[in-house]
């Protein structure tokens, strides 16, 4: 007969070598803290799945290196604490506002893309007057001189026609040849300037033609003032914001951690436009959330504004 005293620190091993040592019969006793029986169960069926056997080195070492590539366990997430009972209205708020975003986003990218095309021909109307101006920028300078050598010229023919009347019987002949080449320098002058002219005219008119092209782009009121009519773009953005405003709600409802400025800017992301006609809900979420804060002593600086005090000389 084989008698074995089975304990919490019995190894599967040295429990299986005493209980097949007793030839005809082996008797096991369990040692408890109590007399109930489940305690002795849950014994023995520890010692069963417990093996204390020796390890080779290799294998520790090979485990020891899987467990460092492992990686690291994440901690465990925080319990979130509810801060306010989410209203019954809330889904039926965000689903009108993201309706309202559904609505203006095809007019906001309609607008951005008509914007974006009137940039980009002013810029196309730029370069080509730009071009033009600069390919009509010598025959500008050509036809200043020109204009400059017909004026000088005009000035030498009145010159010579002023001394060929105060000239004498003496100096008479002389007058009339210098007013015979001061008219014919003129001739030539204008002459020369009409040439300049009509050489420039295709690339004035070109320059002229990409200015007016460009003007038109650049005056292209009526769009403008259309877009600012419909005020697309504020109400987009608005829409947007309100989305983010609610969901951030939503977060510091169900206890979500959040800082002080961001509270500060969660309540300021609630306030309701004066024409929003959901505004009582949203000043309640902005409400509850400003209630929050007070309690614990979270609110806005306000910016200490010195004034620079004069006596007047009055003594008291």
């Amino acid at each position: 007969m084989s008698v074995t005293l089975a304990t919490a620190a019995t190894t599967g091993r040295g429990f299986y070598v005493s209980i097949s040592r007793g030839q005809e019969e082996n008797m096991i006793l369990v040692v408890t803290k109590s007399r109930d029986i489940r305690e002795a169960r849950e014994v023995l069926e520890t010692i069963l799945v417990s093996d204390r056997a020796d390890i080779p080195a290799t294998t520790v070492r090979r485990q020891l290196e899987q467990q460092d590539h492992q990686p690291p366990t994440p901690p465990p997430a925080p319990v979130l604490q509810v801060r306010c009972q989410i209203p019954e209205w809330w889904s039926q708020l965000r689903r009108l506002v993201v309706e309202e975003y559904s609505q203006l986003e095809p007019q906001f990218r309609a607008q951005e893309q008509r914007q974006a095309e009137r940039q980009q021909a002013i810029a196309i109307a730029e370069q080509r007057h730009d071009k033009a101006e600069e390919a009509c920028r010598p025959y500008n300078k050509e036809l200043s001189v020109a204009k400059n050598a017909v004026a000088s010229a005009d000035a030498a023919e009145r010159s010579a026609k002023q001394h060929l009347a105060d000239a004498g019987w003496r100096t008479r002949k002389q007058a009339r040849a210098d007013l015979a080449a001061a008219t014919e320098t003129t001739v030539e002058a204008r002459a020369h300037l009409a040439e300049v002219t009509a050489e420039r005219e295709p690339f004035q008119q070109a320059t002229s033609a990409a200015y007016k092209e460009l003007r038109r782009f650049k005056d292209s009121c009526g769009l403008r003032i259309i877009d600012s009519w419909t005020a697309i773009p504020e109400r987009f953005a608005n829409a947007q914001q309100r989305i983010e405003a609610l969901d951030a709600w939503k977060d510091w409802a169900t206890g979500k951690p959040i800082t002080s400025e961001q509270t500060l800017d969660l309540i300021d992301a609630l306030q309701p436009a004066s024409k929003d006609v959901n505004r009582e809900f949203h000043q309640s979420l902005a409400n509850a959330v400003e209630s929050w804060a007070e309690t614990r002593g979270i609110h806005r600086q306000q910016p200490t504004i010195e004034i620079e005090s004069h006596s007047f000389g009055i003594e008291l």
